[in-house]
């Protein structure tokens, strides 16, 4: 993921202090296992996801259009990086059969 290239941020995340690889920070850590926390009770999840659901249907157009332009240089990324790991396992087989 080093090669991938995201655009600035929109004006809604500019004052947060984000390193220049955040995106590859994030995904770095997206596979370890956090530790359980006892939940605090205060909202109950379906209301939390219900809240989230609709910030994001209310959301601004810049910043929508930050996060598909995100999702769809992350998506392409993922997908070139599958098609290389796929052509290396088809060489690979083919070195061991010769």
């Amino acid at each position: 993921h080093k090669d991938l290239r995201l655009p600035p941020l929109c004006r809604r995340y500019r004052h947060l202090p984000l390193t220049s690889n955040w995106l590859l920070e994030l995904l770095a850590n997206q596979n370890k296992k956090r530790p359980h926390r006892k939940s605090h009770g205060l909202i109950p999840f379906k209301e939390l996801a219900q809240t989230v659901a609709k910030n994001y249907r209310e959301i601004d157009d810049e910043t929508q259009s930050f996060v598909n332009e995100v999702a769809e240089r992350l998506g392409w990324h993922c997908e070139e990086i599958e098609a290389i790991e796929a052509r290396e396992r088809r060489e690979q087989e083919d070195r061991e059969r010769s």
